[in-house]
């Protein structure tokens, strides 16, 4: 990832972030998830969009650059999250049939 993309993909992930404490604040005290569960759910998404907890180092200079862009694939896995989102939690399980 070159450094233009890290930005980008820093700037999504922040917006993303923030507008997902702003729904969470604009819900009714009684009804917002616990401060460690949410952000247990935060932390699991960003591992699952690949999201790695590693030392800062320098890349070795044989190591070549990855050729894809995975933005697609990102954006089609969060559209997929918000849909289900949308549905609340009464009804995740519609297309399994449960």
């Amino acid at each position: 990832m070159n450094a233009a993309a890290q930005r980008r993909a820093i700037a999504e992930a922040v917006a993303e972030l923030a507008r997902r404490v702003y729904e969470r604040d604009q819900l009714p005290p009684e009804e917002r998830s616990d401060p460690r569960a949410f952000a247990a759910e935060v932390v699991t998404g960003m591992h699952g969009h690949g999201w790695r907890l590693t030392n800062a180092r320098r890349r070795s200079s044989w190591i070549s650059t990855p050729i894809r862009d995975n933005t697609a694939t990102t954006a089609r896995g969060a559209a997929m999250a918000r849909q289900l989102l949308e549905r609340g939690p009464n009804n995740i399980n519609e297309e399994e049939g449960t």
